[in-house]
Parts: structure tokens; C-alpha cells; sequence
């Protein structure tokens, strides 16, 4: 990965990487090996079978049109809004939130 980063003139201070780690905390989440992400997407598993018959011990590598459109498909879900979107700082920003006596939950949009 650094020696990518470093053909596009980019640099990893390699003291300051980790690698090989069970878990990542990004913005203020926790990203697991345990499907973070499924979550965020209806009917994840049923989706991304062609992918996962990809990691089972006796079946051969082989990564059809089917797998190809469905990789494409989960990037496309997993970047886009409503999942995940990085915002626009010359956009206001809107907050909307409600709190009980079980719970707080709290929302960041931008253009509705």
C-alpha cells in the first residue's frame, strides 16, 4: 500500500500506520470485521452472495460479470447518500434530533 501511495507522490509515515488491525475507528465510529457496514444496506447478505461464494475454500477464484456488477452495485450503495457522503462545507448544515428518557438520536443533513 505505500509503495502505491508513493507512485502517486503521496507519503505514509510508516511509524504513524497500523496494519493488520481486528478494528479501525473512523469518524467517530467503530469499523469491524464483523460487518460494519450491513447495516447501512436492506438485504446486504442476499446482495453480495456472488461476492462471498468468491471466499470459500473449495470453490476456484473466479470473478464473473455477475461479481463485477455486484462489487460496482455495493460501492455505489455504500458512497452515495444517504449511506455515506462527505459534506459540502460551503452548504448549510441542518441538525434535527429527538430525545426520550431510553435515548438521544441525532441527525446531520445537507439539502434534505
Amino acid at each position: 500500500m505505500l509503495g502505491i501511495l508513493r507512485e502517486h507522490k503521496l507519503y505514509g509515515k510508516l511509524t504513524k500506520c497500523d496494519f493488520w488491525l481486528d478494528e479501525v475507528q473512523f469518524l467517530g465510529h467503530v469499523i469491524s470485521a464483523q460487518g460494519y457496514y450491513r447495516q447501512f444496506v436492506e438485504g446486504f447478505s442476499k446482495m453480495v452472495s456472488p461476492l462471498t461464494q468468491l471466499t470459500r475454500k473449495d470453490q476456484p477464484f473466479s470473478c464473473t460479470d455477475e461479481c463485477e456488477n455486484c462489487f460496482e452495485d455495493m460501492k455505489k450503495r455504500l458512497t452515495t447518500a444517504p449511506i455515506l457522503a462527505i459534506p459540502d462545507t460551503t452548504k448549510t448544515f441542518e441538525v434535527y434530533c429527538d430525545a426520550s428518557y431510553q435515548g438521544l438520536g441525532c441527525v446531520l443533513m445537507q439539502e434534505k
